[in-house]
């Protein structure tokens, strides 16, 4: 017996492992690099939709966190920010915020902020 001898059992799974372990890890971090990239492209491409989302999203968190006239009446105050900035900015700007006609975005965002405004002012406090 000379030399080293040839892997086998435990030995041998044990280094395929490790070596499938560590090319896992690559690929992962090349995912991974990849995802945030994709995520710095797209907030530079969306920066207005990109704002709104995270408007509505902290408005969300207010109305989940028991605080739902004012979660609501902020979620209604983001909709008419984007009427306003659909309204006011060229369509190559407002990205995906930008669904049908200029008209069609600002009133269909306005009435929808209004109506919840409206609809939330109107419940009797201690409801």
């Amino acid at each position: 017996m000379s030399g080293s001898a040839p892997a086998y059992g435990w030995e041998a799974s044990e280094h395929r492992t490790a070596d499938r372990a560590c090319a896992g890890h690559a690929v992962m971090s090349l995912r991974h690099r990849q995802s945030v990239s994709r995520w710095r492209s797209w907030l530079r491409r969306e920066p207005v939709f990109a704002a709104m989302f995270g408007a509505v999203g902290l408005a969300l968190l207010f109305v989940v966190a028991g605080h739902w006239r004012q979660g609501l009446v902020g979620l209604g105050a983001v909709l008419l920010a984007g009427a306003f900035l659909r309204m006011v900015l060229p369509t190559r700007r407002v990205g995906l915020l930008a669904a049908r006609s200029r008209a069609f975005d600002v009133t269909t965002l306005g009435v929808f902020g209004l109506m919840i405004i409206v609809v939330t002012l109107t419940v009797p406090p201690g409801s």
